[in-house]
């Protein structure tokens, strides 16, 4: 409810400031992602209630909830096409996504995928994917420099509520005697504001490919702190899951690549010591 006010809250400055980014006729940004919120929630409700049905459910029961998915299904349908609007760039994730699937697996309504942005930096994120991909004019894109400009003011605010905080933290942890607590809250400077796909999206950037030090290759990315260290996240927990682990599968792919380079340097250093001996 609280992410609901303040969305209306944004909207209703939005309005005020004559900054109403609407694409619907009815239904502005900040509507598509409350009825996406309250989708999300069916979608659990939907899920609990299939989960406790029982061997011995009756016909009525059984009917009572495909009713309620099909209504559901047809909702979220609508819902996505909407979200296309906004977002184009998700049709091709949904479809590459699609794809992956297994063919023969159930489709149920509450296993849809909404792709609700969870957070700030995610947001940030997927704005520059879709701005990139997007360019239909200098309107347009003037329109998504405006979000994008927007939902930056947002991390850094965030970013200012930490320092600040953690400044608060450091002036009572000395005269309480508290020590070890720098672990938890680190210090966080500019270089680790940065979102799960950031490195992505420079390695896409055309102005980034002659610039090492601010593209590193894949195999010399690392993860900020601020996505290892989550502190009570409440439901965008479960929303950051799936990124997490996408980002984690990387890791550990790039772990194994450095191995391997290590076990192939090792076994060339040992030809090399042989031909020595060989020509000795």
């Amino acid at each position: 409810e609280a992410m609901r006010k303040e969305l209306a809250l944004k909207d209703k400055e939005d309005m005020m400031a004559g900054q109403v980014y609407a694409l619907h006729e009815d239904i502005p940004a900040s509507t598509l992602i409350t009825i996406g919120l309250d989708l999300e929630e069916k979608q659990r409700s939907l899920a609990v209630n299939f989960s406790a049905l029982g061997q011995h459910s009756t016909d009525r029961q059984q009917t009572t909830n495909q009713n309620r998915e099909n209504a559901l299904t047809r909702r979220i349908a609508t819902w996505i096409n909407i979200q296309h609007l906004y977002t184009p760039a998700l049709a091709a994730v949904r479809a590459r996504d699609e794809e992956q699937q297994d063919p023969e697996a159930e489709d149920n309504a509450h296993d849809i995928e909404l792709y609700l942005p969870s957070h700030g930096l995610c947001l940030r994120s997927y704005l520059y994917i879709n701005k990139d991909c997007q360019r239909i004019g200098q309107i347009q894109n003037t329109r998504s420099r405006a979000i994008i400009a927007r939902t930056q003011a947002k991390i850094d605010e965030a970013a200012a509520t930490y320092r600040v905080a953690r400044k608060a933290l450091a002036g009572l942890t000395g005269p309480l005697g508290v020590v070890g607590w720098e672990g938890n809250f680190p210090v966080l400077l500019a270089t680790d504001i940065k979102g799960l796909t950031d490195g992505d999206l420079l390695a896409m950037s055309t102005s980034c490919k002659h610039r090492n030090d601010e593209c590193p290759s894949e195999g010399r990315r690392v993860l900020s702190w601020i996505w290892t260290k989550l502190g009570d996240l409440g439901q965008e927990a479960d929303l950051l899951q799936h990124d997490l682990r996408i980002q984690r599968c990387k890791s550990k792919a790039r772990a194994e690549r450095w191995r391997e380079e290590v076990l192939l340097l090792r076994e060339e250093m040992n030809h090399v010591r042989r031909f020595f001996l060989n020509m000795a």
